[in-house]
This record gives C-alpha cells, sequence and structure tokens, in this order.
C-alpha cells in the first residue's frame, strides 16, 4: 500500500488530475489512509475508495450517511459539504465579490470615508462566509486539513484578515498593520489567482454560462467523468505498484512465493474491478464528453 500511495503522489506531481484536481487527489490518499489504518490485512482500498465515491453520486440521504470505516456522520456530512459543487461554487463567488468590493473600494479611497462603515460590515460579512468555509473543511478532514498547502495559506489568510479587521474596529490606525491592512486586501486578491483558486472560478463561470446557454455537461455526466478520472488514477496506481513490488524483492522474471503471489493477485483483481467500473462510467457517456475526458489528461500531463 505504500507503494500505491507513493504512485498516487507520483500522478499528483505530474499533474494527472489537472488543477483542480485536489478532492480527487485528496479521495485517493484518502483511500489508501483507510486500507493502511484499518489493518485487515489485505489490499481493500477500491472499497475505501467507492466509498469517497459515493457523496457524488447518492442522494443526500445516502451522502450523509456514514460508510464503514470510516468517521462519525456528522463528520462525513461536513466532508460532503466541503465537496459539494454548490459550496464550492458559493465560496468562489464570495472571494469574487469580495475582491471586487476591495478594488472598488481602494479606487474610491479618498472619498470614501463615509463608505468606510459600510465597507467594514460587508468585509466581515465575507470573512463570516471564509471563516465558515475553513471551519467545515477543518471538521471535515481533521489532520488531513493541514497537509494540504493551499489549506494551510487560506488557513492563514483568514486569520491575518481577522486580526486587521479587529484593529480597524479598535481604531488603531497608526500603528503598522491596521495602517498596512491593504496589503491583506491585496493577498486575498492574489488568493483569487493561485491555480485551485482560478480553477473555482472558471467552474464558476461554466456554472453561469451553462445557466444562460443552456449547453453543459449534466450533473450524471460530471459524475461518471469524475468516476473515470479516479479509477484510472487507482489502475495506474496499482500497475506500477505492482512492478516495483516485484523489482524490490529481486524476483523479476522469476516465480514469486506464496504470499508474494497472493498479493500480486490481490491487487490483480482489485485493478480488474476498477476497470470495469471504469468502463460501466465510460458506457454511459456519449462521445463527446469522452473526448473533453481525453483532452483534460493529455492537457495534465
Amino acid at each position: 500500500m505504500e507503494l500505491v500511495r507513493a504512485n498516487y503522489c507520483e500522478q499528483i506531481n505530474d499533474g494527472f488530475f489537472g488543477q483542480h484536481g485536489g478532492g480527487r487527489a485528496e479521495a485517493l490518499l484518502h483511500s489508501v489512509e483507510g486500507t493502511i489504518a484499518s489493518n485487515e490485512g489485505k489490499l481493500n482500498d477500491l472499497t475505501f475508495l467507492q466509498q469517497e465515491l459515493e457523496p457524488m453520486s447518492g442522494t443526500p440521504d445516502e451522502a450523509a450517511s456514514p460508510p464503514p470505516h470510516t468517521t462519525s456522520g456528522l463528520a462525513n456530512g461536513a466532508r460532503s459539504l466541503a465537496k459539494s459543487q454548490r459550496f464550492q461554487t458559493f465560496v468562489s463567488a464570495s472571494i469574487m465579490v469580495s475582491v471586487i468590493i476591495d478594488i472598488v473600494y481602494d479606487s474610491m479611497k479618498p472619498n470614501s470615508e463615509s463608505l468606510r462603515p459600510m465597507w467594514l460590515g460587508v468585509s466581515i460579512g465575507l470573512l463570516a462566509i471564509f471563516l465558515l468555509e475553513q471551519s467545515v473543511r477543518l471538521f471535515a478532514y481533521k489532520t488531513a486539513y493541514f497537509k494540504k498547502a493551499s489549506n494551510v495559506f487560506d488557513a492563514l489568510l483568514v486569520l491575518l484578515t481577522t486580526i486587521g479587521i479587529i484593529l480597524e474596529l479598535s481604531g488603531m490606525k497608526n500603528w503598522v498593520f491596521a495602517a498596512d491592512f491593504w496589503v491583506f486586501r491585496l493577498i486575498r486578491v492574489f488568493r483569487l489567482i493561485v491555480p485551485t483558486r482560478v480553477a473555482d472560478a472558471i467552474q464558476f463561470w461554466q456554472q453561469i454560462k451553462k445557466k444562460f446557454s443552456g449547453k453543459g455537461f449534466s450533473e450524471e455526466q460530471a459524475i461518471c467523468m469524475e468516476h473515470i478520472l479516479m479509477y484510472t488514477a487507482f489502475c495506474k496506481a496499482h500497475v506500477h505498484a505492482q512492478h516495483e513490488f516485484v523489482e524490490f524483492f529481486g524476483r523479476k522474471h522469476m516465480p514469486l512465493p506464496g504470499e508474494q503471489a497472493c498479493v500480486i493477485l490481490e491487487s490483480h483483481t482489485l485493478v480488474y474491478k476498477a476497470s470495469v467500473a471504469t468502463l460501466k462510467a465510460a458506457a454511459s457517456l456519449d462521445q463527446e464528453a469522452l473526448d473533453d475526458i481525453n483532452i483534460l489528461r493529455e492537457g495534465s500531463n
């Protein structure tokens, strides 16, 4: 399983999941962590991966029910919320509104003293949204939340913004931190242009475009595309891990001992099951959607 996890990390570093594939990468790594933590002595990470994919394809009631070998139902609900497209779109829209308000306020600053209370009120409201976002993610992922650099960056940014607003409310204009509070608003603008946030903004724009044009992928198509990419990454990781497993024991092109052969056969079985699940998902898509998946895959390599 350590070899499988290492191959997942290689795919992440190679950009296999694309710019906005942080959620997919976390789900795959979490499936391996679940297998390692279960101590069942078998390669059952496909089961954990399917549990990660369930919230994407189940009804709200199914997504809220805690699957086996996972945390409490409340934590599962928080994870489903953190992964949901509506929640991510809402946060992305809030970030864009925050950036627009900051730009407008800075451009009107010489004559905006009368607007300062209103600007502070809006900033506090948006900060509450960002605090809610970080709280949901922290509750859902626990310590794994801090393993992702963008999460740590976002949490630090929210903390600094909170301190800046507190100092603004305290009237400490002469203190260097409050006087340079615009720096943190500028950092918030930067937060929008880091790759994951650009992807979120693009997704938000695509949602808006879809609303007006009536075109785009249906929810079912998006779920199938998600499953295909996840299962493909799963198969790649296991196949590469099998080769590395054999090379590690130095028995390439030679009969394997019984225990090692069982490990390879069990891994092969999981690859076959994942391949069948991939084909099942692909069968429900039209050729145009499959071509789009191929473009995404080629563009990330």
